[in-house]
């Protein structure tokens, strides 16, 4: 499989170029606010090297509205524009497996993008990454994830949250969703399940819905 990865829903820009299977290459913005200028920068230079795409991946969410919405647009004027097919994938999945990958891991692992005020996104997986639960907009307080008895770990932005008023967890806050090998392993299952999506109605699975102070 030749595909482009997209990572655009938290602070970090991300994108990768896969080509039979293996990135071989990579970029990355930390700049907040800033994915509609790098973006298109990363896929111009991924495109100048004349691989025929046969996917383009995004990260579908959840997450920031604005953020999904610039790499979905994206993803969409790719496929468009080289007959690419579409591919989601779960932004908390994503978290969850690069947690497992590059974290000491027991228990649950419950995946968590932070949202306002005592709020998350969040969704609980096994150490396989089998998801163990539907993802899910939580107000957090002492007895969130009470179900789970055993050990938790909880990771990504949301889990900072958590450190004063759940004492039995280990918190990864610092783990972001990134385009690299652990996106690219759900997006390539994707493609062998022909799990696509319709480039024409597909929108981001943004959770809840968006609001504005707009009256």
């Amino acid at each position: 499989m030749n595909a482009i990865l997209i990572e655009t829903s938290g602070t970090i820009c991300s994108a990768a170029l896969v080509e039979n299977g293996v990135i071989t290459a990579m970029k990355q913005a930390d700049e907040p606010m800033q994915h509609a200028t790098f973006l298109p920068q990363f896929i111009q230079q991924f495109m100048g090297k004349g691989v025929k795409i046969d996917a383009v991946a995004i990260s579908g969410g959840p997450g920031s509205y604005t953020g999904l919405r610039i790499g979905t647009s994206t993803a969409k004027g790719l496929c468009y524009a080289t007959g690419a097919k579409l591919i989601a994938v779960n932004t908390l999945e994503l978290i969850a497996a690069e947690t497992i990958a590059t974290r000491k891991v027991e228990g649950t692992v419950i995946a968590m993008i932070d949202a306002r005020r005592m709020e998350a996104y969040v969704q609980p997986f096994g150490i396989d990454t089998t998801p163990l639960a539907e993802p899910e907009a939580k107000v957090l307080d002492d007895t969130s994830f009470a179900e789970f008895c055993q050990k938790i770990v909880l990771c990504g932005s949301g889990a900072e949250k958590c450190r004063a008023i759940i004492g039995n967890a280990t918190i990864y806050s610092d783990v972001n969703p990134i385009a690299n090998e652990r996106m690219l392993k759900l997006a390539e299952k994707a493609y062998q399940s022909a799990d696509f999506k319709d480039v024409a109605y597909y929108e981001p699975f943004y959770l809840k819905e968006f609001y504005t102070n707009a009256k």
